[in-house]
């Protein structure tokens, strides 16, 4: 790749996943790969199981056998990029890869087996032993150190691994002056999904109601594409139950990067419950908008936060409380555990410094320096 653009045959890639959907952190992942192969004159196109993105590069092949309408394709090959979050099809064609391509699996996470819900247990289950394929990669590509030893406790201990963090690729906003209601705004980013913690968010909310705190109101963007049906009808029980229906807004994806980066700017405060996270985006991309965040020290949020953000042991909804609290009682100052209480600009420093190689330009180039390797 750094011989003579002209004399060099361009690589060519393909890109495999389950749901290709813009908003989700797998689907952004997928995108921004595909992207940087395609501006620097690859040929490249993602293969998936199905989309909600329509555009001639993006190929939905649905059954372990639709590749075989892509065959030549999927002979030359170069380089085969799986993400893997899920179970899904196309994932059974990591053995097949025909030897002349390389074969490289991003592992995206997976919630351990004893942090699951009964009812999920069993297609978590045949998630863990799909991953397993990846034994079979050349190179494993992970985010964190956290995840990384993930892919190992699961058996995956043969292939190279090789560090790449996803981008924090929202523009810089300006923060809105804070309106006079005396509102406390928080704001929660991501599936509708038990093991995104929503449910314990409510929760730690619904204690505060209890000690007083009722200026509150709290944004939910999700994807209703890859909400679970059954935990969004528990969440909205308890709302009814809780009488707190009435202060939280349901909201989808937003159009563009943009529009995201001024949601988060809006909030006073970005809160995660999840249960299990390999590197938690949201988190990151609140903290580039100015936005302090508050969450479960759950799977690798306490490595990526570095201290930046106020932190509860897993599954603790009464320090989930007090973290909000905090945040809370400090407004309109910035509270985090490594930092303590300080002025926006000085949280916006410090975070400038923990984001410093977490732009589109450092991802790309780690991107391309794996792909080096292929030819």
């Amino acid at each position: 790749m750094r011989q003579d653009q002209e004399t060099v045959r361009p690589l060519k890639i393909i890109h495999y996943t389950g749901l290709l959907a813009a908003q989700d952190a797998i689907g952004h992942a997928v995108l921004a790969m595909h992207g940087a192969c395609l501006a620097r004159g690859m040929e490249s196109v993602i293969y998936c199981d199905d989309s909600r993105i329509a555009r001639p590069d993006v190929r939905v092949l649905a059954g372990p056998r639709a590749h075989l309408r892509e065959w030549r394709r999927f002979r030359e090959a170069d380089a085969h990029v799986f993400h893997f979050g899920a179970s899904y099809d196309l994932f059974n064609l990591v053995p097949w890869v025909p030897r002349r391509g390389r074969r490289l699996v991003y592992f995206h996470g997976l919630m351990p087996l004893a942090l699951a819900h009964e009812s999920a247990r069993g297609w978590l289950t045949h998630a863990h032993r799909k991953f397993r394929l990846a034994d079979r990669a050349d190179t494993v590509l992970h985010a964190t150190d956290y995840s990384r030893e993930e892919a190992r406790k699961m058996g995956v201990t043969r292939p190279g691994f090789a560090r790449l963090p996803l981008a924090v690729d929202l523009p810089v906003v300006p923060r809105p002056a804070r309106a006079a209601d005396g509102i406390f705004r928080l704001l929660h980013v991501g599936r509708l999904v038990p093991n995104k913690g929503l449910l314990e968010v409510l929760q730690a909310l619904e204690m505060l109601e209890r000690e007083g705190f009722t200026a509150w109101e709290l944004e939910v963007i999700h994807s209703p594409h890859t909400a679970d049906a059954a935990h969004e009808a528990r969440v909205r029980a308890f709302l009814a139950e809780s009488g707190l229906a009435g202060r939280v807004r349901f909201s989808g994806p937003p159009e563009s990067r943009e529009a995201l980066a001024r949601r988060y700017a809006a909030a006073d405060l970005t809160v995660l419950g999840t249960r299990h996270e390999t590197y938690c985006l949201p988190l990151l991309e609140s903290l580039k908008c100015g936005t302090p965040v508050a969450s479960f020290a759950a799977g690798a949020v306490a490595e990526v936060a570095a201290g930046h953000a106020l932190l509860a042991a897993p599954g603790d909804v009464a320090g989930l409380a007090a973290a909000i609290d905090r945040a809370r009682r400090a407004w309109p100052r910035m509270a985090c555990d490594g930092h303590g209480t300080m002025e926006a600009a000085e949280l916006h420093r410090a975070c400038g410094h923990l984001l410093a190689d977490r732009d589109e330009a450092t991802f790309v180039e780690r991107w391309m320096r794996i792909l080096d390797t292929v030819r």
